[in-house]
């Protein structure tokens, strides 16, 4: 009898499974991160704490943390109590004020709500806790889904499947449950029960899996949105497995997803720990590789456009001959000159077999896909340069199906104006190593009516970036009345369509912001002292790094620096003072908690300076030989 009810309560999950559609899947086009930190000991962040992370990476261009990772239901201890679920929810809404004045919208980590209940006694066991989750976060201006798990096996979709089911009960706004999935073939047992494919691959340098990754999702969501997590993480010590990724690996991985449906890219991870992993961020906060700098040019430009792709699909790329009429195959490689600096001329016909689907290196040049919109009569090419090394040109020449219409080609970087079409061809601008562009084929008022809405995008993008230096500035009691106007006006000129008008208020916001900052000395001064206490702290880690030859790979803990190590106090301690009083006080910065803040400021930037010459003086004496050579 029991077991007959076990099998009920399975078959009551997972028959008539109720679907959903988040509305924001048709409008939000996240460029997210990872992570941004852990909070917890070996592991600590300095930057100002989640506040000081969310504004970091928003105003970088970011507008997505799609995990914390330290704040999640399952570190909560008795996470299914009233007691600890409370203090979840109490936490998060830290989470979501912090997110919300920087511009920047997360998740809530769920993960383990199902934590000493089993699956078997079904999902109404868990419509409590849902539906007070559903309740404590009852819009998703910033909270715009779930966490649920990283990786899962097929295996676990019992138990997955039952929280699933009772989110969708009990949520009103339908946000996704999100899983990250590193295969396919763990993702279908899912995809009938999601309403997101949400998958990351690590290709180290080897970027090229990343399309054929990207196509094999496309189909098996079968129309589902898709979202790729990429990397921004190598290891350290580095290893041959995830060494860190170049700038044109970075944009090639970007717009091979795109160009095979992706709509959002996430990038892993965004902290910095200290550990296995190193990502964007040192543990101060501060940019660290090139990723930041590298993804904050992507955002500018993908973002506005990406909102715009949300409502296509890949038309169809096979080797078999098109199933329907209007399926239009468009992979075609066409070598013309062995020159690597020459035009690459591809002619996109009816039906073509590519020459070859696995190229070798030295074969790699500029390779196209088109993005169909469901509704209106518009094609975007996605031009993408595979060759890492060197700058590609192409001719292309269109088939007569993407021609009708009186369509014409533009350049949705540019923004021109331009029809770029001579009879059936146009040249796209050169690209360089990984590099990708967008052309619109469309007729000119279509055109039109794509580049306004995408120069109001990035109007609106430009005043969110400037949020968290302006949350900092008001927490100051800085004069940003200005400095807010403009921001209000450009959003509502922007609303109105003047794309124009509204790129003007965002520069004169940005302006005014950066002037009324570097006009308060106390501010300014501070800000500068603490960015370079930031600095030293970071310099440091690299110094100390000598004293380590071969640290422990997965955890960091042999590394003397990096860790409170009793076995190396003279290292660890005075490193982890600073950095423990740079941590307070750069949150009180942030917070603008300003009396008596400057005087301690400059004593911690004296013992941050004497802390790096004793370390610098204890290393000088271990690098010298016992047994010098004698001079010549």
């Amino acid at each position: 009898q029991k077991e007959a009810e076990r099998e009920q309560n399975v078959i009551a999950c997972f028959a008539d499974f109720p679907s959903a559609r988040w509305r924001d899947f048709d409008d939000f086009f996240p460029f997210g991160v990872y992570g941004v930190g852990y909070l917890r000991r070996d592991f600590e962040y300095w930057g100002g704490d989640y506040q000081g992370a969310y504004g970091l990476f928003a105003g970088h261009g970011f507008n997505l943390v799609a995990s914390n990772d330290a704040i999640e239901l399952g570190r909560f201890r008795s996470q299914q109590s009233e007691v600890g679920l409370d203090r979840y929810i109490e936490e998060m809404q830290r989470q979501v004020g912090w997110a919300k004045d920087n511009g920047i919208r997360i998740t809530a980590d769920v993960r383990r709500m199902m934590d000493a209940s089993d699956p078997y006694d079904g999902y109404t066991q868990l419509l409590p806790i849902a539906r007070r989750l559903a309740a404590a976060f009852d819009d998703d201006d910033v909270v715009i889904g779930w966490k649920l798990a990283d990786e899962p096996s097929a295996s676990q979709i019992l138990k997955y499947g039952m929280i699933i089911r009772a989110l969708r009960e009990s949520d009103p706004l339908q946000r996704p449950e999100m899983i990250v999935f590193n295969n396919v073939s763990a993702y279908k047992s899912y995809a009938a029960y999601l309403q997101l494919a949400y998958w990351d691959n690590y290709p180290g340098h080897d970027v090229g899996p990343i399309r054929r990754l990207a196509q094999n999702y496309e189909r098996a969501a079968a129309g589902t949105p898709m979202w790729a997590v990429l990397q921004s993480f190598e290891t350290r010590p580095p290893s041959q497995d995830y060494e860190r990724t170049s700038d044109a690996e970075t944009r090639v991985m970007a717009y091979m997803a795109l160009a095979e449906g992706a709509k959002g890219l996430i990038w892993f991870n965004g902290w910095s720990a200290s550990g296995r992993d190193e990502g964007m961020i040192t543990r101060t906060g501060r940019p660290q590789g090139q990723w930041m700098h590298t993804l904050k040019d992507l955002s500018r430009v993908l973002i506005p456009i990406g909102r715009h792709l949300l409502a296509t699909e890949p038309l169809q790329k096979t080797l078999r001959e098109p199933t329907k009429k209007d399926d239009l195959p468009v992979k075609v490689y066409r070598f013309a000159s062995s020159d690597p600096h020459g035009s690459l001329r591809i002619e996109m016909t009816d039906f073509a077999v590519p020459m070859s689907l696995v190229r070798r290196p030295d074969e790699r040049g500029v390779e196209v896909s088109v993005l169909r919109h469901r509704d209106r009569p518009l094609h975007y090419l996605v031009l993408v340069n595979e060759d890492l090394e060197v700058q590609r040109r192409a001719d292309l020449t269109l088939p007569p199906q993407l021609l009708a219409c009186n369509a014409g080609v533009y350049d949705l970087h540019r923004l021109d104006g331009i029809n770029l079409l001579n009879g059936s061809t146009f040249s796209a601008a050169p690209l360089a190593g990984g590099d990708g562009r967008f052309y619109l084929v469309a007729a000119p008022d279509a055109y039109a009516d794509q580049a306004t809405a995408i120069a109001c995008d990035r109007a609106r993008e430009s005043v969110r970036t400037l949020l968290p230096d302006l949350a900092i500035a008001r927490n100051w009691d800085l004069p940003v009345d200005t400095v807010e106007q403009a921001v209000n006006a450009c959003r509502s000129t922007a609303d109105r369509g003047d794309a124009e008008t509204a790129q003007a208020h965002a520069d004169q916001a940005r302006h005014e912001l950066a002037q009324v900052m570097a006009d308060h000395s106390h501010f300014n001064v501070t800000r500068r002292m603490l960015d370079e206490i930031a600095r030293e702290l970071d310099e440091v880690v690299r110094i100390a790094e000598m004293d380590s030859i071969e640290p422990n790979w997965w955890t960091g803990r042999s590394h003397p620096m990096m860790v409170p190590n009793p076995g190396h106090l003279e290292l660890s301690k005075p490193y982890w003072t600073v950095g423990r009083g740079y941590r307070e006080m750069y949150s009180r910065f942030i917070r603008g908690e300003k009396i008596g803040l400057g005087g301690k400021v400059f004593k911690l930037r004296m013992q941050c300076l004497k802390m790096r010459d004793g370390l610098l003086g204890m290393l000088r004496e271990r690098l010298k030989s016992p047994n010098p050579a004698p001079a010549e």
